[in-house]
């Protein structure tokens, strides 16, 4: 942690027209200054900086926010990584907790391996454009694939020399030790720019290759990736550096340190396999790109992305094997709740070939024209292959039905369901109850994990790692902004406390769904961290509680809430009555009285999310079940049973019900809560008949 007084220090010391002038040319109007906004395109500047204020405020798009929210949204780094970006920007030192002596002897191992990948990084550049071989021979291949050299520069492009290791006697020379130049495959410490041969000699392990660095998502160059030029026998055609400590390449993606802005501007990611690929696109103006390195996709690369959007393009050439490798991949972005469209460019194209021979908007209008539902694609392809073969449409249908499987919203599945047994002429309900089994299977997988840490507390780590998403579901749910000093990696972290705390506690024999039981929990830890820091407005509260109680004064008077009564109710106008419906969505809702600790029985009405809409539906065995819940739901009071069809059904969130029933987003609340509780008794009863 930071110190407090750091942190004040910083925030007092930062000027905001002197950090947003790092990024943004700016130039004075009246007191105030003035430039485009970085956050969206525009031609005319509407993005003002306050320096009497410290802010800076966009009218155009509505960003606002101090210097260190703005290097957070800029760098899309964390509060602590903007506090330490300024702190070194107005040379003011920022000291964190005291570490272990073997802590601090891994974080100064990974820094000595950044600085060497630093000078390799810079000596690789500096072999390009200052030696007459690297002219002749890296750049000359930059050049003939089409790159601008602002774009050579944009991605630090290199080249690494044919004869001799002159990298090794540089290193050598610069008096960094061999421990971090060289790469150990047992402790993974060094970061393998150069290799020793048996008998001890010390070699360039990239000799007589144009490289391309990969950067972390700050900035920092974290490995390399090398691309040979002649061709030669028993040689690779690429050498990469080996995973260590800093790097493992199933964790990075190329270009996204390029990408990221781009990326949460347009919120949408185009992946491709290529670095090649990726840079002639960002030259023709498609900026949110990035590459997965021609390896199979895995989870860390796809949460990095998640970071930025939820929405990816995959751009697919016309290499049938390689969409095939690449399919049970893309199952994963499924999974992580993404939107997944697919681009099949024409015959002999690729992603960088395409880019060359077309400008940006053409190339973006070739993708509007082309692109498809990832599932109506993997449809399509492989009922081309399956043709009339029994066999093969029977592994179609069940390959489809996986895929819809890992989806985790009901609605986008049961879409699915009925637009795929209508184009595979299969039985609807067959395919429902293929999913089904999948995701029965799934949960019983679930199941047994957890009576395994129930019964010998191992897989703990486990757990935790596979739920750590459902924090990031919490915060996006809740609707809070972080209050000064904290940001939205703080929440997450906040969230981790409350994960713990129901891992610790959670009962897989009461029959709770996990995410139901866990939901409560992060979502108060969360809150108990918010309200040490002052978080909770006493205005605010005080004005959502006065909405609160007036609207249980119309509903017992009237019987029905509608905005103008409580408007008239409690007096005021319609700019306020808004403004307190605002505060009530954003948070303030959630009194301090909501972070009581549950009873580790008890589960908060409000843990609702997609899998437990399955928890009401789809988790029920056999049609009989079904049968009783539509039974339970016929004896609800008809305002209750609407409640729960309209979001259980129908998929609708808590605020379109309530344009539907006429009520509050907060009445539907407290409507929802009320509606389960009462099917759960019913179902209680029936079961004990």
């Amino acid at each position: 942690m930071i110190p407090r007084d750091v942190i004040e220090h910083i925030f007092s010391a930062a000027k905001i027209e002197e950090v947003v002038s790092d990024y943004v040319t700016l130039r004075k109007r009246g007191a105030n200054l003035i430039g485009l906004c970085p956050f969206h395109n525009e031609k005319t500047g509407s993005f003002t900086v306050s320096p009497s204020k410290g802010i800076y405020k966009c009218f155009g798009c509505g960003v606002s926010g101090n210097a260190v929210g703005f290097v957070m949204a800029m760098e899309q780094c964390s509060f602590a990584d903007a506090i330490k970006q300024l702190g070194k920007k107005y040379h003011i030192e920022v000291p964190e907790r005291q570490m272990t002596a073997e802590e601090q002897q891994r974080q100064d191992d990974r820094e000595s391996m950044f600085v060497v990948n630093d000078f390799a990084n810079k000596w690789f550049q500096e072999q390009l454009w200052e030696t007459k071989e690297g002219q002749a021979i890296g750049l000359s291949y930059f050049r003939e694939r089409g790159l601008r050299d602002d774009i050579i520069r944009k991605y630090q492009l290199g080249y690494s020399p044919e004869k001799g290791s002159p990298l090794a006697a540089a290193l050598k020379k610069k008096g960094f030790s061999e421990r971090f130049i060289l790469n150990d495959v047992d402790t993974k410490i060094g970061v393998g720019v150069v290799g020793k041969s048996e008998d001890g000699r010390i070699y360039d392990r990239f000799r007589d290759r144009v490289m391309f660095p990969i950067f972390t998502v700050s900035g920092k160059p974290v490995a390399f990736a090398g691309r040979i030029l002649k061709k030669k026998d028993n040689v690779g055609k690429y050498v990469n550096s080996p995973d260590s400590i800093i790097y493992s390449k199933t964790n990075e993606l190329y270009g996204l340190f390029q990408a990221k802005q781009a990326i949460s501007r347009a919120d949408m990611c185009y992946l491709v396999e290529g670095q090649m690929d990726v840079i002639s696109m960002f030259q023709s103006g498609i900026e949110n790109v990035v590459a997965s390195g021609g390896t199979a996709l895995t989870k860390p690369q796809i949460r990095l992305i998640q970071r930025f959007t939820s929405n990816i393009t995959v751009l697919y050439d016309g290499d049938a094997a390689g969409i095939h490798a690449a399919l049970r991949g893309i199952d994963m972005f499924l999974e992580e709740g993404f939107n997944v469209k697919v681009v099949l460019l024409p015959n002999g194209e690729d992603p960088d070939s395409f880019a060359q021979s077309h400008d940006s908007t053409e190339f973006i209008q070739y993708i509007a024209d082309h692109q498809t539902d990832f599932i109506r694609f993997k449809l399509q392809l492989l009922s081309k292959e399956a043709g009339q073969d029994s066999q093969k449409r029977i592994e179609l249908v069940n390959e489809i039905a996986r895929s819809i499987s890992v989806i985790p919203d009901i609605i986008a599945r049961r879409n699915y369901i009925r637009d795929c047994s209508m184009q595979l002429n299969v039985d609807e309900q067959s395919l429902v109850r293929g999913t089904d089994t999948l995701r029965k299977k799934r949960f019983a997988e679930e199941k047994k994990l957890w009576e395994e840490y129930s019964r010998t507390g191992l897989g703990r780590d486990e757990i935790i790692v596979k739920y750590l998403p459902l924090i990031k579901y919490v915060v996006s749910r809740m609707a809070v902004t972080p209050p000064s000093g904290l940001d939205y990696e703080d929440l997450l972290s906040f969230g981790v406390f409350g994960l713990l705390d129901a891992v610790e506690k959670f009962d897989p024999s009461k029959g709770f769904v996990f995410q139901t039981y866990a939901i409560p929990r992060i979502r108060g830890a969360i809150l108990d961290e918010l309200r040490k820091c002052d978080w909770f407005s006493r205005t605010g509260r005080e004005k959502v509680q006065k909405l609160n109680k007036a609207m249980e004064k119309i509903l017992r008077d009237k019987g029905e809430i509608r905005d103008e009564l409580l408007m008239a109710e409690m007096g005021i106008d319609e700019d306020e009555y808004y403004e307190i419906q605002n505060l009530a969505s954003r948070g303030y809702i959630t009194s301090l009285d909501d972070t009581t600790p549950l009873d580790d029985g008890e589960v908060s009405v409000e843990a609702t999310l997609a899998d437990e809409r399955e928890g009401i539906v789809e988790h029920l065995d056999d049609e009989s079940e079904k049968q009783e819940l539509i039974e339970a739901l016929s004896e609800l009071p008809e305002r209750e049973r609407n409640m729960l069809s309209l979001y259980y059904y129908e998929g609708l969130n808590l605020k379109e019900i309530g344009k539907v029933l006429g009520v509050t987003e907060t009445r539907v609340s407290q409507i929802h809560g009320k509606a389960l509780s009462m099917l759960r008794a019913i179902l209680k009863e029936k079961m004990n008949r």
